[in-house]
């Protein structure tokens, strides 16, 4: 349940960061949609049991960070593109090793899995778009990519909730 809230969250946040990227959302208030993902996750993630892996635990705290270091970036510019790109190479790093260290006890790779390297794919290219921030053309690129990769992480973590798997099941 709190991966999926984890993943659901990261994938809003990075959904809104790519919906101002994009020229959709320029208005001044965009970085509250960005923002409060990242402080619902840190609240949780402050007052949550310890009953969950490392790995859900270093998502969910890269999340946090990342999306609270966009939103800073976005309203008032207290973190430049850079440090938003450091802080998207941290959450990658962080998403492709928690799928790893989902994955090696699972008899097969979840849908959950899945939502994590996406998450890993989606910080890549805001880490990549932070080289050309000032090239308009790139950013908007990199924002609709973004806003479908947030979308498609939340609708997989929304999978085990309503029963969607994925596997060999049914194929023999």
């Amino acid at each position: 349940m709190f991966l999926e809230l984890t993943l659901i969250l990261i994938g809003v946040a990075i959904a809104a960061l790519g919906w101002s990227w994009g020229g959709a959302g320029s208005a001044r208030t965009s970085w509250l949609a960005v923002g409060a993902p990242g402080i619902v996750l840190a609240a949780i993630l402050a007052f949550r049991g310890s009953d969950e892996v490392i790995s859900t635990w270093a998502l969910a705290g890269a999340g946090a960070v990342f999306a609270l270091v966009a939103a800073g970036s976005m309203k008032w510019g207290a973190a430049g593109d850079n440090t938003t790109g450091l802080f998207a190479f941290i959450l990658a790093a962080a998403a492709g090793l928690s799928a790893g260290g989902l994955s090696k006890g699972a008899p097969t790779f979840s849908i959950l899995s899945l939502g994590m390297v996406l998450v890993a794919v989606a910080a890549g290219v805001v880490f990549l778009s932070g080289f050309w921030s000032r090239v308009a053309v790139v950013r908007q690129i990199a924002g609709w990519i973004c806003v479908l990769l947030g979308l498609a992480i939340g609708f997989l973590a929304y999978g085990p909730s309503i029963g969607v798997t994925f596997g060999t099941a049914g194929l023999g």
